[in-house]
């Protein structure tokens, strides 16, 4: 079973720019526009990160998978978004755990969790990345000093909290439409 927000979200975006600009195939363009943002994100960081070209090595079919209407192309570009948040330094993920609980940061928690929440809703073969994701953050705990952890584990029950919520407002929707 596949929870994914995409087909509901995507599907407005579709259908807004059918009407903006008149055409009946806009349906492919919300998951060109997921290529696009990934090809700049791609470009911006590939002379920091060569690893970045095993990303796209990892799927092969990724032209096919962002040039049809298929929710992969969201599950692809929500684990790629991960990855770069686990990779660097000064990423919104490592700026959410590692900084005091303050309004800022709770917007980060929040951002997080649901990009967590929202890749566990779609299909399974991406939850590796967030059990990859579990395991580079578990290591990050293990290795602060005692007083870091408090902030750490603090933030990371604010991330889990907004991805339960994430989780179970679309399990949610499902119990109260359909019973």
């Amino acid at each position: 079973e596949n929870g994914t927000w995409y087909f509901l979200l995507f599907g407005k975006i579709a259908w807004l720019a059918q009407c903006l600009f008149g055409v009946i195939k806009w349906f492919r363009v919300p998951n060109v526009l997921l290529f696009l943002i990934m090809g700049y994100l791609y470009c911006k960081n590939i002379s920091k990160k060569n690893w970045l070209i095993l990303t796209s090595g990892i799927c092969v079919q990724v032209w096919y998978i962002f040039s049809y209407t298929t929710a992969d192309a969201w599950d692809f570009f929500l684990s790629f978004l991960i990855l770069l948040q686990l990779t660097q330094e000064d990423s919104l993920l490592n700026r959410a755990i590692t900084l005091p609980v303050n309004c800022k940061n709770v917007l980060r928690c929040l951002i997080m969790g649901v990009l967590f929440g929202m890749l566990f809703l779609g299909k399974q073969v991406y939850w590796a990345v967030l059990l990859l994701a579990f395991i580079a953050l578990l290591f990050k705990l293990l290795e602060t000093n005692k007083e870091q952890k408090k902030v750490l584990v603090f933030n990371y029950c604010i991330i889990i909290g907004f991805f339960c919520l994430t989780v179970l407002s679309r399990y949610g929707f499902d119990l109260y439409h359909y019973g």
